[in-house]
């Protein structure tokens, strides 16, 4: 596999990490707001009005907040500097690998990269980005901004050549060495070698019945091939997560006491995410009064069946079954 900046993270965590070829539905609403971050950072006047119509209709109403307050976050820190934001601006080299930032601002010698979904590290990403950064600007120190834009929190990471060059390239190393083993980690669930990595199916294996196999993936074949054994395997799982979950509100308290402390646990962070803005529908009578009762409830969306037949026992009326919509339906498997 090629190694590109974005990699780089995953590698120091697995030397064996590989992605996957198809990328997720998280990746795909990531790539789409970026999409639209740059679109409207690189426009201006008339064009960059048409750009954030276009994202507003483009995005769902959580991820166009989250684009609102990247590309104010971008212009608060540029100040009076130039942003650029064109692809073929953004594109760097650095030992060897190619990548495309999502924001760079020279005059401040700074780069961005926004970020969706939960903070994570990226600064063997940023390094390289930096390094390249760097190199086409002949600049000997650079800081990257990590927007982390459905956390509204930002991080700024400064690197000299000297630093960026030893992280990419121990990285890079890392990935070489033909004596590599792989760790079990966080990106463990996005990893195309998931289902057959050794050292993950080992930690797996205790929670089944003993199945007599040369290897761990063999084992796991084998309790795949038996039904009785897979729902075993399931059912192993399952008892664990109540446990998991204990374990896990033990940590999240322990480090919400001890963040005005700065405390740090490797393996595990905290996460917290902003709430929704909403705003009552009680309050938008003066709106339907002005666009009309059809055009507010066409913005609103549908109800749930029990709602509408409350709505209509309240008026009097019959619900109109011919009227029900009916949603796309799922599958999934019942552990008894």
């Amino acid at each position: 596999m090629k190694i590109r900046p974005s990699l780089l993270p995953k590698i120091a965590e697995c030397a064996c990490y590989e992605s996957e070829a198809e990328a997720g539905a998280a990746a795909d609403r990531g790539n789409e707001i970026d999409f639209h971050f740059r679109a409207i950072l690189s426009s201006s006047g008339q064009e960059q009005a048409e750009a954030v119509a276009k994202a507003a209709f483009a995005l769902d109403e959580e991820s166009a907040e989250s684009l609102t307050w990247a590309c104010e976050m971008a212009v608060l820190i540029a100040g009076d500097h130039k942003l650029i934001a064109r692809d073929e601006d953004l594109r760097i080299e650095a030992c060897g690998m190619t990548g495309t930032a999502d924001l760079a601002c020279p005059a401040g010698q700074w780069s961005a990269d926004l970020k969706s979904g939960q903070i994570r590290n990226y600064r063997e990403q940023q390094a390289a980005y930096a390094l390249g950064f760097m190199d086409k600007y002949f600049e000997e120190e650079w800081s990257v901004y990590l927007l982390f834009c459905d956390q509204r929190e930002y991080v700024r990471l400064t690197f000299t050549r000297e630093e960026a060059g030893k992280i990419v390239r121990e990285q890079i190393a890392r990935r070489a060495d033909p004596q590599r083993v792989p760790s079990p980690c966080d990106y463990c669930g996005w990893c195309a070698n998931r289902f057959r990595c050794i050292p993950r199916l080992e930690q797996a294996m205790p929670l089944v019945p003993v199945v007599e196999s040369e290897t761990p993936e063999q084992a796991f074949e084998l309790i795949l091939a038996d039904n009785g054994k897979t729902v075993a395997f399931i059912k192993a799982c399952k008892t664990i997560e109540s446990l998991q979950e204990k374990a896990r509100e033990v940590m999240k308290e322990r480090l919400v006491a001890g963040k005005a402390e700065g405390l740090k646990v490797p393996g595990i962070s905290l996460v917290s995410k902003r709430g929704n803005q909403v705003f009552p529908a009680e309050e938008l009578v003066e709106v339907a009064k002005k666009i009309g009762p059809r055009k507010l409830l066409a913005a609103l969306g549908s109800v749930s069946k029990a709602k509408a037949e409350k709505l209509f026992g309240e008026a009097g009326l019959e619900m109109p079954a011919d009227k029900l919509i009916e949603t796309a339906g799922s599958c999934y498997v019942q552990v008894r």
